[in-house]
């Protein structure tokens, strides 16, 4: 209107005062940090919300989200490694709320299954190797060493024997991706789609499998081992 003066037009999302949370979880033990529509005065999108923090650190394991528009998002995490952390649930860039995770003792069965992945890394991979030579000398051994079995356990035990399902060793496989420092992603036949966390794809049914960024190119990796 020529008046140097503009209006604004913002949504703003009030904070709750409880939206500060301390967690203290011992290893080998999960949490569901939530965020609830009807806690903010704001109609929020919770399907916006994303949850911040420092993967790094590796001290819990993101096992998916749980998403019901216009309730809530869930996500569950697990107790990997003893150290503190900070994660933030946040919404058009503002903070709705934030945890303080406190992880009070190693899971040694996790700390086991690294140390493992560690020691098969050293015996199959060389520094002169490229990122798609060290994915399928990964995908050989996991097919070589291990046997398919239906229903067979999660990772961090199965890796003690040789028992192994398409779930599993899309698990192995992802965590081979991530020790090489690339991304993965899970995917389920049924669907047809692809998701960061394998649970979301195993949740889906039908086959899971792993993609795997190589080059900036998405590499279809299915690591399931052979039947006996």
């Amino acid at each position: 209107d020529g008046s140097g003066k503009y209006a604004e037009c913002s949504v703003v999302v009030e904070i709750p005062k409880e939206n500060t949370q301390v967690v203290e979880l011992a290893g080998g033990e999960s949490k569901i940090l939530s965020i609830w529509n009807e806690d903010y005065t704001e109609n929020i999108d919770v399907t916006q919300v994303t949850f911040e923090y420092n993967t790094q650190l590796d001290l819990f394991s993101n096992l998916g989200y749980d998403v019901r528009t216009g309730k809530y998002i869930k996500m569950t995490i697990k107790a990997q490694k003893q150290g503190s952390c900070t994660i933030l649930a946040k919404y058009n860039g503002k903070i709705l709320k934030k945890w303080t995770i406190n992880v009070t003792s190693n899971w040694d069965e996790y700390i086991g299954y690294v140390n493992w992945r560690k020691q098969v890394e050293s015996q199959i991979w060389t520094s002169s190797m490229s990122l798609k030579e060290k994915m399928d000398a990964a995908k050989d051994y996991i097919q070589s060493h291990f046997v398919h079995k239906d229903g067979s356990d999660a990772a961090v035990s199965a890796y003690k024997g040789n028992l192994a399902d398409c779930i599993t060793a899309s698990e192995f496989m992802g965590d081979f991706a991530k020790d090489a420092n690339t991304k993965v992603q899970y995917g389920s036949t049924y669907t047809g789609k692809f998701y960061d966390y394998l649970v979301s794809a195993s949740s889906d049914g039908g086959h899971t499998f792993t993609r795997i960024l190589i080059n900036n190119e998405w590499i279809i990796y299915d690591a399931n081992p052979p039947h006996a």
